[in-house]
């Protein structure tokens, strides 16, 4: 029998997420198409340097396919046929999808708008008469036993065809509500049973089994090494920032607003104020970048006073949140951080699974601006990150009840997500 598995992955964080899983199947023999953005390619190349991987871009399939899937998909079937009460989450996402053009004709055309449970379906009917009429050919080699495609998949009509052996998984907490996957396949993988419900209730998805989630991976290869080896291992620049780490009672704040959004968002002013507190307590406080803000956001924060603005590569295709070296940064950021406190970033995650103190914060006053308060109280942010007692509702007047909860960490909360995610509840 032939051992041949497709990998699918259109983002840094899928291909992230996919390297244990390619490590998996290639101890077990399997020969491997991994299909991903032609800017990732060279990446791949060196990230899976094996006889067994064979990395194909985008860019090898025909240009024409491309341009006439990815226009029906984005000037066709997303604004005439996707109602933007998908979900809460989707009807915030449509605004900054859709041009406003787009979405006037989605108010206009509201008979084409397909219900909920029949949106991947019919853009998989729809795909299929292009194959029907020979003006799409499938890119897939016949002999793949079946292929693993990481959400978001940007290219659904390329996975059309070979849908009864696509296998979906779902890389992040928030992709279920956040738009239709358009990939109509039999089965997908997610972490736990609130993303299976989503799943089934958003995408229609009726076989969902459950995935440990490999993105975290980079955590367990850590946990068996040595952190001072770690440390002597970075370059002087990430050495120093985790340094200060160390060395200071810091707290960690990972900005959760992209683009210039800090400022007339007023997670500045949250950022200001937390300055201030932890300040007034002795307390060094780190910032974390956004991981795709522009330089602009970084000497924008730079100026904020009592407050460190911790490593930032100012690359656009992101592709340092995948180097070795800023794994090791991160990794020791959460193994040296005195409390790390949270609004709504996924960043959150990735240290609970590592085991340090977190405090996570919904926003109830509008003190910082309307904007903050509303993220924060978001849907899927509500209801998985605020959802826990351990968490700290902000008004107004509960100022002394943050600098207790900073005085005084614990590893509550941290625990509750972590058991969240492993599906341990």
């Amino acid at each position: 029998m032939n051992k041949k598995v497709g990998i699918w992955a259109e983002t840094v964080f899928a291909i992230n997420s996919s390297i244990p899983i390619v490590n998996k199947y290639t101890k077990k023999g399997y020969q491997i198409n991994y299909y991903t953005d032609t800017k990732f390619v060279d990446h791949c190349g060196r990230i899976f340097n094996n006889a067994k991987v064979t990395v194909i871009p985008f860019s090898k399939f025909s240009s024409k396919q491309n341009v006439i899937g990815g226009w029906i998909t984005k000037n066709i079937y997303k604004p005439l046929f996707i109602p933007s009460f998908f979900s809460p989450e989707y009807t915030r996402q449509q605004k900054r999808e859709l041009t406003e053009r787009q979405i006037l004709l989605n108010r206009i055309f509201t008979f084409l708008h397909q219900p909920v449970n029949k949106i991947n379906s019919s853009y998989t009917k729809i795909i299929s008469i292009l194959y029907q009429l020979k003006i799409f050919k499938t890119i897939f080699d016949d002999d793949l036993n079946f292929i693993l495609a990481f959400t978001p998949v940007y290219h659904p009509f390329h996975l059309t065809p070979i849908l009864k052996k696509t296998v979906l998984i779902v890389e992040s907490w928030d992709h279920p509500s956040k738009r239709p996957f358009l990939v109509n396949a039999p089965k997908c993988l997610v972490w736990n049973k609130d993303l299976k419900e989503e799943v089934i209730k958003y995408q229609n998805i009726k076989f969902v089994s459950f995935i440990k989630p490999t993105k975290f991976n980079y955590i367990d290869k850590r946990d068996c090494l040595n952190e001072v080896e770690i440390i002597n291992n970075l370059p002087e620049t990430l050495k120093k920032d985790i340094n200060f780490i160390k060395k200071n009672k810091t707290v960690v704040y990972p900005v959760c607003m992209p683009l210039n959004r800090i400022k007339d968002g007023g997670e500045i002013n949250f950022i200001k104020y937390l300055s201030e507190v932890l300040s007034n307590l002795n307390i060094q406080l780190y910032i974390r970048p956004y991981p795709l803000a522009p330089l602009s956001d970084i000497e924008f924060l730079s100026k904020i006073e009592n407050c460190k603005i911790g490593y930032y590569s100012n690359d656009s295709n992101a592709m340092h949140l995948l180097s070795e070296q800023d794994l090791d940064h991160k990794y020791l950021i959460f193994k040296y951080a005195y409390l790390v406190i949270n609004i709504g970033t996924t960043f959150v995650f990735d240290a609970s699974y590592a085991n340090t103190n977190i405090l996570q914060i919904q926003i109830m006053t509008d003190k910082f601006g309307k904007m903050l308060r509303e993220i924060s109280n978001y849907g899927h942010i509500s209801a998985y990150l605020n959802a826990s007692i351990y968490s700290l509702k902000l008004s107004a007047d509960k100022e002394q009840y943050l600098i207790d909860r900073i005085i005084s960490p614990d590893m509550t909360h941290s625990l509750y997500l972590k058991k969240w995610l492993l599906n341990m509840f």
